[in-house]
């Protein structure tokens, strides 16, 4: 176990670079029942509830709206802070929901992975530290847009490319997971790769490409919908 008691926090600048940059280094030397994890709980549905915005965006776009939606979107997209009450709100909520589905299917996967005697709170543990990975910089940009735009929906709708980067963290957050996970539990090395890296990844690499064919619509919609320039 570290010594230093920067070491001894698992949110602490230097353990979350360890985190993002050597996971192994984090999950073999960090303590992680100190009850940091219920902070990164909340950080984790915070990135949640920013991406339930995300999702009522593209629908509104799609013209799939709800009336809930219709009613709170002005409130959430057109004010900061609105959208930073909507999503710190959900946020307790999203990170409530991450530990207890979340947690219960990873453990679920610990299980299947040769070791049924996993202990739970360690797995919904492992679980919430590596979702930070992904979680972490989704919140990072909704703040430099807080600064760089007047609202969520003009950030939303331009045409900058740098936000296309948070596609990157997903993956990388596949393998912090698949390296805390065994370090913590002495997982069969097939399974292991099975439940917590390949279908991981092919999951992803469907969920990035349905968005991408989403944003292909919706733009192309818009195009259509331009007046010709006279």
């Amino acid at each position: 176990m570290p010594n230093s008691e920067v070491q001894r926090w698992p949110l602490s600048p230097a353990a979350l670079r360890d985190l993002f940059f050597r996971p192994a280094t984090f999950f073999r030397e960090q303590p992680l029942d100190t009850g940091d994890w219920k902070w990164a709980a909340w950080v984790v549905g915070i990135a949640i509830g920013i991406e339930r915005i995300d999702q009522g965006i593209v629908r509104s776009d799609l013209g799939a709206s709800s009336p809930g939606w219709d009613a709170l979107s002005p409130y959430v997209t057109n004010s900061w802070p609105g959208f930073w009450l909507f999503a710190l709100l959900v946020g307790g909520i999203g990170g409530a929901l991450a530990w207890i589905i979340g947690g219960w299917w990873y453990h679920v996967r610990i299980r299947w992975s040769g070791v049924p005697g996993a202990d739970r709170n360690e797995a919904r543990r492992v679980y919430i530290f590596a979702s930070l990975v992904a979680a972490i910089p989704v919140i990072v940009y909704s703040l430099l847009a807080t600064a760089l735009y007047p609202d969520y929906a003009a950030a939303w709708h331009d045409d900058e490319l740098w936000s296309s980067l948070l596609v990157i963290f997903p993956f990388w957050s596949v393998v912090v997971s698949y390296s805390g996970v065994r370090i913590r539990f002495p997982l069969r090395t097939g399974p292991a790769r099975v439940w917590f890296a390949i279908l991981p990844v092919v999951f992803y690499i469907i969920v990035v490409g349905i968005i991408g064919l989403v944003y292909s619509y919706v733009r192309d919609g818009d195009a259509l919908t331009q007046p010709p320039i006279a």
